[in-house]
């Protein structure tokens, strides 16, 4: 009953200290946001308040009653939380935010730091009230036991005991009220305390070392789920911190676009762990190597979407002097390719960094007070109080790095007698942290396909963002059964093989300048109404500009324009000669007798043949 827990603190041994320390630490665990954005603050003072002679039923009721007020003041933490990391003691916090293990307490989150203030400050605040009154009370009550008869008489009394009894407990009362006064600070530490402390961190050693394989298991899998947009499934992962080694078997990466099918499937991964980083919340990967891996794998069950798809941006407006068209004036299947590319967009910002006009690859400084409330005001919009943080502080490392991504023989079914190798370089969520090149590299083994995609634009060189790549002998009618020209498939047969070479910059979103060159071999061209010629070799450039996920498309090709034109020729010719050729045989009849009657005739001589 929480009546006999009062009583407890009441007329129990209960010390100033022990009353004084309670409220601190639990008005400070109440003020922070949660465990997903302090877990270091809230294991510390948790062990804290068990190791320390602190009281521990004051603790769980100051707690409940100042998280109530924590809730209700959770801008004014993040208000305190703001003038710590970006006022006068920033530096200091800075240091802090970065260090080993001190980073995993989560104060690079405002309200974090601005909770452990405002907690640290009322329960100074409710330690002062509640020892001041306690110790009045005792005061009061050693005073009447002492000098009242009329209170000895009623405390002695058999109703009283029974209420005492119910109410407060037996162990309420033990001794007299000047017995209680005359302790005054009592053990610092609680040797049970102690003890279940060092259980405690054996318990989670061992959980570590024999449960590693699971707890990783699922805490990859709930990231990269997260990260992907769609399930992730992951057979088995091992840890080995002694080596700095990770491995995961039967990993299978779900096309968010495609649910019945696996973005990536590979027998194992094999990574270099960087564990020093580990303890300053960062998550290195030195070397990562996939084998056996395949793209577009039918799955066995129909995955599941994880969070909300990436938006679609708008297309950017025309220019004037530009016909110019968007992916729903080429594409029948305009949305399934929006959201495709919306995902590539999303990853691409995260591998290239934010980059504003003034070329700066990070958030805006507190410096820049109008650009920096600009953000934090976004930021609070999209995360909540309790989710912002001073990333501007995060200078150290970057969260999460991949040093190299290596994929051997990647199969998909679009090069049936070919693989794919991948090397990427200095993959990271910051990339503004980390000095080098930062490339991706892709090629097929027969070199039909190969893609250069450099990062440059977020390295300290300041050179460009770059993409280029090349697919040779992609067949025509793979992309062109889902072009809308005319309401007819305009091309078909032949091959063709397509080129681009261009960048990309990040400004409020991912932008590009893409130019693709188009190679066509062997192709028919179908003009509306259904006639058909055949091009021997025709190049169409076409120009792609503006988001990456909507952008503008501009086909220039005078060459193409010409053969539309000749087909529309030689399709008007054919619609004369046939007419003309039925009305010269309803004139004619079987009066005249002609090598292959008189259609025949007439084509001969339309069509440039001997009399």
């Amino acid at each position: 009953m929480l009546s006999r827990q009062i009583g407890k603190i009441i007329r129990g041994n209960a010390t100033p200290f022990q009353l004084f320390s309670a409220c601190i630490l639990g008005c400070m665990l109440a003020f922070l946001p949660g465990l997903s954005q302090a877990p270091g603050s809230i294991v510390i003072l948790t062990f804290a308040l068990i190791v320390l002679n602190a009281n521990l039923p004051l603790a769980v009721m100051i707690a409940v009653v100042a998280k109530l007020g924590a809730i209700a003041l959770t801008p004014a933490s993040f208000a305190v939380g703001r003038f710590l990391l970006d006022g006068p003691t920033s530096g200091l916090f800075q240091s802090a935010i970065n260090a080993p293990v001190l980073a995993l307490c989560g104060l690079e989150y405002y309200t974090v730091t601005g909770g452990l203030c405002m907690g640290f400050i009322f329960g100074i605040v409710a330690g002062f009230l509640i020892v001041r009154a306690l110790t009045a009370l005792r005061k009061k009550m050693a005073a009447l036991e002492e000098g009242s008869e009329t209170f000895k008489k009623l405390s002695s009394s058999p109703v009283t005991k029974i209420l005492t009894w119910v109410f407060l407990g037996g162990d309420a009362k033990k001794g007299s009220w000047n017995d209680v006064m005359q302790k005054k600070m009592g053990l610092p530490v609680r040797p049970l305390g102690v003890v279940f402390v060092v259980l405690a961190g054996l318990v989670l050693f061992l959980v570590v070392q024999f449960g590693r394989g699971p707890i990783m298991t699922a805490a990859l899998q709930d990231g990269l789920e997260k990260a992907n947009g769609a399930t992730v499934d992951i057979g088995n992962a091992e840890v080995d911190f002694k080596e700095g080694k990770m491995t995961l078997s039967g990993l299978a990466i779900a096309d968010a676009n495609n649910l019945d099918f696996d973005l990536l499937r590979a027998a194992t991964l094999e990574a270099d762990i960087g564990t020093a980083s580990i303890l300053s919340k960062r998550m290195k990967l030195d070397r990562v190597v996939i084998n056996n891996a395949g793209h577009n794998v039918k799955r066995e069950t129909t995955a599941y979407r994880v969070g909300p798809p990436p938006a679609v941006s708008p297309p950017p407006p025309a220019k004037e002097d530009s016909d110019s068209k968007t992916l729903d004036d080429y594409l029948e299947e305009a949305k399934v390719w929006k959201e495709r590319l919306a995902k590539l967009k999303e990853w691409m910002e995260k591998l290239s960094g934010p980059e504003g006009e003034d070329g700066e690859a990070q958030p805006p400084s507190p410096e820049d007070n109008e650009a920096f409330e600009d953000w934090l005001t976004r930021q609070i919009e999209i995360a909540g109080y309790d989710g912002v943080r001073a990333e501007h502080l995060l200078t150290a490392a970057p969260a999460f790095t991949v040093g190299e991504l290596v994929i051997n023989g990647l199969s998909t079914a679009e090069l049936q007698d070919e693989t794919i190798d991948l090397n990427a370089l200095n993959l990271s969520t910051h990339p503004w942290l980390v000095p080098g090149d930062k490339s991706i590299n892709v090629k097929s083994s027969k070199g039909t396909l190969a893609a250069n995609i450099q990062l440059g634009g977020t390295a300290s060189t300041n050179a460009a963002n770059i993409f280029a790549f090349h697919y040779n002998g992609l067949p025509t009618d793979k992309v062109a059964a889902g072009l809308k020209l005319g309401g007819e498939q305009a091309l078909s047969g032949g091959t063709m093989d397509v080129s681009a070479n261009g960048s990309w910059k990040n400004e409020g979103g991912l932008v590009v300048d893409l130019p693709l060159q188009v190679h066509l071999k062997d192709v028919d061209v179908t003009i509306p109404g259904g006639n058909s010629t055949k091009v021997a070799a025709l190049d169409i450039p076409i120009g792609i500009e503006g988001p990456l996920d909507n952008p503008r498309i501009k086909v220039e090709s005078k060459a193409f324009a010409d053969v539309v034109k000749q087909a529309a020729l030689a399709k008007g010719k054919q619609l004369l000669q046939d007419k003309a050729g039925k009305e010269l045989e309803k004139v004619l009849g079987d009066k005249v007798k002609l090598p292959g009657g008189a259609k025949g005739l007439l084509n001969n001589f339309l069509g440039g043949g001997k009399k």
